[in-house]
This record gives C-alpha cells, sequence and structure tokens, in this order.
C-alpha cells in the first residue's frame, strides 16, 4: 500500500494555493508582501500555508470586532455626553423633572378654576352653582379626552 504524501511538504505554485484558499493570485502576492504567507524556492508550502492564511482570518476577525466594539463605545459615549450638554443648557430634562412640573401646572389651574364661581358671583348663591356646575363639566371632559388619549397611545406602542 502506498503512503499518503505529507500534505505539509507538498509545494504549490500561487496559483494553485489561490485556489485551495478560494482566493485570487493577485491576493495571494497582497499576502506575501504582508509577511502572511512566506513562498519558498519550490513555491508555497500548502500546509503551512493554509495554517498562516486561518490565523490570519482570525486575527483580522479579531480587529474587527474590536474595532467595532470601540466605535459602538465611542458612539454611546458621544451621545450621552450631547445628552449631559443639552441637560446643562437646559434644552433636555429628565422625564421626572416634566412631569412633576406638568402635575404643579395642573394643580394650579384646577385650583383657580375652582375659585373661579366664587370670584364671579360673591353674592348670587344660583350663579355660583351654574358656574361650579360648568367648571365640573369641563374638567370631566378634559379627563375623559387625556384618559382617551392615554389609551390609544398604550395601543400604539403595544403594536
Amino acid at each position: 500500500m502506498a503512503k499518503p504524501a505529507n500534505p505539509t511538504a507538498a509545494f504549490v505554485s500561487a496559483t494553485q494555493l489561490a485556489q485551495c484558499l478560494d482566493v485570487s493570485r493577485p491576493y495571494i502576492s497582497k499576502l506575501e508582501t504582508e509577511n502572511v504567507l512566506q513562498r519558498a524556492q519550490k513555491g508555497y508550502p500548502l500546509g503551512a500555508s493554509i495554517i498562516a492564511y486561518i490565523r490570519h482570518l482570525r486575527r483580522v476577525r479579531q480587529q474587527s470586532l474590536q474595532a467595532t466594539a470601540t466605535a459602538e463605545f465611542q458612539r454611546a459615549k458621544a451621545e450621552w455626553l450631547a445628552l449631559r450638554i443639552a441637560e446643562h443648557r437646559r434644552e433636555h430634562m429628565l422625564t421626572a423633572e416634566c412631569e412633576s412640573m406638568l402635575d404643579e401646572a395642573v394643580g394650579v389651574t384646577l385650583t383657580h378654576m375652582s375659585s373661579l364661581p366664587a370670584l364671579l358671583f360673591p353674592t348670587d348663591l344660583q350663579g355660583r352653582r351654574r358656574a361650579e356646575a360648568v367648571i365640573i363639566q369641563i374638567r370631566r371632559a378634559i379627563a375623559d379626552e387625556c384618559r382617551r388619549r392615554a389609551d390609544a397611545y398604550e395601543e400604539s406602542c403595544g403594536q
């Protein structure tokens, strides 16, 4: 029985190596100039060239993953910094701050609306009751509209 040839001892031409690695012939020359592949007098050692090319691909992939992670980190850091600057310039505010200010504004408005009948009708009790009924009706209409909009928003977010 014939002894199988040792693939690490086989030498091939640049064209044959390109076919084995499924790359172009000029790319083999480029890898040689980058010292990824080493050419001997007989040609390229097939086994060593394949191993060297696989190691090169792993290095490139690792560098690519690191570059992607670094770029993503830099992008997130720049976004964070832009938000901090906008917050410092009072162009943006935290949601909790906004909700607190909105609650205060609504509370002040409702308090003043409730005192309106007494201001309009200091001595006319019937007029005061009618004004109070209108204000209650308006407050209910506002609450119903806000509830309707909140429900519509929740439905749009859920889909």
